[in-house]
């Protein structure tokens, strides 16, 4: 329901003006700022417009979703009004009221409640009554707010959601509802973001690791193969081996086990630098097409200033467009729509990028909201891990913790990993027990390491 509600601030007089001939004496206005000002009024007339308001976002019924949360209706729309990719700051108030008065034919508030109105059919179990309440934290109304600026980035799509024209359109808002659902089930098929296929085609192909890979494997191979995917504890591994043992097809293996047991929508593969992520990203798209077949997800490169995905290569125009080759545009246009902008890198079905892209997820930056919950049911490989300095190690280990939270698989490869940032990143941020010297020179290598575990290769 927030996800509907998001843009609702555009039913003020003001934003519609935009589209109103010049002679309407009325300023143009954004679409956030006027309602969380509409909102947060406080007297007289203006209190009595912010209740027929909160009415028409149904924040009562928001609020019975939560169990002693209070404000839980006021976070969730909080979350939805920022799906820009900013928090809305505590300016203030710029409240104007003729931006909600009646003008004209035009009653703004008429039309949030049709809105309102349009959403009990739409979607009735929002107003069912009954289940289990809700928990809120601190995290879930974070995540709500990256999932809510991820579907604006793809509900906005004009390709697969053009225009409404009131003078050609069917009327009827049940059936406009029901053709949206079936253009964004298309979008996602399309797009690889609908991960059905490839988790059927993983579950239905061979899935030893000769048959995915061609070859015998080694022994960090097979020993990552023989790991019980099923158990919370291998929501974490560390795989520490020499260079040249096999960790990315051991990480590839481990990925395509998760993806057939439906543990993993996707995978993003982070390395140190972008000349590795430019070789890795060919290797790991020739291993998807061997494996899964024509049902292999698209795999993009995550690195500004190429927009690769596949073997195709778009070339950037003015205004953010890119001109992927004649012949295959339909088809490419969609499965690279995750590489066309680096905010939107974390949301592609494979990407393999720099670990800069991943960390950005954990910053006060723009849209770090939709990088973090673009990612959380992504298998987060993080190659070279002891490559990081302190603060990018603080920053993996942020995210690492935020990731594990929500129910997430992550795995770390490296060849040379001190003992102290191994138990740091395995016990989680601030938890770490360091080892002394004699435990630490006693740690097999090669291993694969859970928190508190350790099986040696």
């Amino acid at each position: 329901m927030p996800i509907a509600l998001h843009d609702m601030g555009k039913v003020n007089a003001g934003f519609q003006a935009k589209a109103w001939p010049d002679p309407v004496p009325l300023a143009r206005t954004g679409h956030i700022g006027p309602i969380l000002d509409a909102l947060a009024s406080g007297s007289g007339g203006e209190m009595a417009l912010s209740a027929r308001l909160q009415s028409s976002l149904l924040v009562s019924t928001m609020t019975s979703w939560f169990s002693g949360a209070e404000a839980g209706a006021a976070d969730l729309l909080l979350a939805a009004f920022s799906h820009h990719g900013d928090m809305p700051t505590d300016e203030p108030s710029r409240f104007r009221l003729e931006f909600w008065r009646p003008v004209e034919a035009y009653d703004p508030l008429a039309e949030a409640e049709r809105l309102c109105n349009a959403l009990r059919g739409w979607l009735p179990m929002a107003f069912a009554t009954g289940g289990d309440k809700l928990r809120l934290t601190h995290r879930f109304v974070h995540a709500m707010t990256g999932l809510i600026s991820l579907a604006d980035w793809l509900g906005s799509d004009r390709h697969w959601f053009p225009y409404y024209d009131r003078r050609t359109k069917v009327s009827d808002e049940k059936v406009r509802f029901a053709h949206s659902m079936r253009q964004a089930q298309a979008m996602l098929a399309a797009r690889g973001l609908d991960p059905s296929g490839a988790m059927n085609a993983a579950r239905s192909h061979p899935q030893e690791f000769r048959a995915r890979f061609g070859f015998p494997p080694r022994p960090a191979q097979q020993a990552i193969g023989d790991v019980d995917v099923q158990t919370d504890a291998a929501s974490l591994l560390l795989l520490e081996d020499e260079t040249g043992a096999g960790k990315t097809e051991a990480a590839l293996h481990h990925f395509l086990t998760l993806h057939a047991a439906g543990l993993v929508d996707g995978m993003y593969f982070a390395v140190p630098t972008r000349a590795a992520a430019r070789q890795l990203q060919r290797r790991i798209r020739s291993i998807m097409q061997r494996a899964l077949g024509a049902e292999a997800p698209p795999v993009g490169l995550a690195v500004p200033g190429y927009v690769i995905v596949d073997d195709a290569e778009a070339r950037a125009l003015p205004d953010f467009k890119v001109l992927w080759p004649d012949g295959r545009m339909d088809e490419l246009r969609d499965r690279g729509w995750a590489c066309e902008n680096p905010k939107r890198y974390l949301a592609g079905p494979v990407m393999v990028g720099t670990i800069d892209q991943l960390l950005l997820g954990c910053l006060r930056v723009r849209h770090a909201h939709l990088r973090s919950a673009a990612m959380l049911r992504q298998l987060l490989v993080i190659d070279e891990v002891h490559a990081s300095d302190p603060y990018m190690e603080r920053l993996v280990g942020n995210v690492l913790d935020q990731h594990r939270a929500s129910g997430g698989r992550a795995l770390l490869m490296s060849a040379t990993l001190g003992s102290a940032m191994r138990a740091r990143l395995m016990q989680g941020s601030g938890r770490a027990a360091l080892p002394d010297l004699e435990a630490a020179k006693a740690t097999a290598y090669p291993a694969i390491h859970w928190p508190g575990q350790i099986r040696p290769v």
